[in-house]
């Protein structure tokens, strides 16, 4: 058995940098994506992530949900409503439906998002019907 010295460190979420190829592409984070999509609609992040209903803010926030949903593939949208300050993962959903039609009325190209295994953004699974409990 291996002292905790001699345990690789990754096992201890060290990163080693040696082992890192220097053609790797890094992939973006949800908090970067959040900063350029301020920046390229006149907002701050904190705005951004806040809970105000005027058109602009909207408007931003469903860009930035949108971006985080076909870059960030791993976030779910669950994870893409707790990072807004724990709005609903449907709420999230609508967002992420109408940008395009959003960003097309202010003139601004949308590349599409990809698909996923279980469907086009986490579509949701059918009723249970079946009888539940005694």
């Amino acid at each position: 058995m291996q002292t905790h010295a001699e345990q690789p460190h990754v096992l201890r979420g060290w990163y080693d940098k040696a082992n890192r190829r220097a053609d790797a592409v890094m992939q973006p984070t949800a908090s970067w994506i959040v900063q350029e999509v301020a920046a390229d609609h006149g907002v701050t992040v904190s705005w951004l992530r806040s809970t105000r209903n005027s058109r602009r803010h909207a408007a931003a926030r469903r860009h930035a949900m949108y971006e985080i949903a076909r870059q960030c593939p791993h976030m779910s949208l669950r994870m893409i409503g707790n990072f807004f300050d724990g709005i609903h993962h449907t709420t999230v959903l609508h967002a992420i439906r109408e940008w395009p039609e959003t960003a097309a009325r202010m003139g601004i190209e949308v590349e599409p998002l990809p698909q996923r295994a279980n469907g086009v953004m986490g579509r949701a699974r059918p009723l249970d019907t079946g009888k539940r409990g005694n």
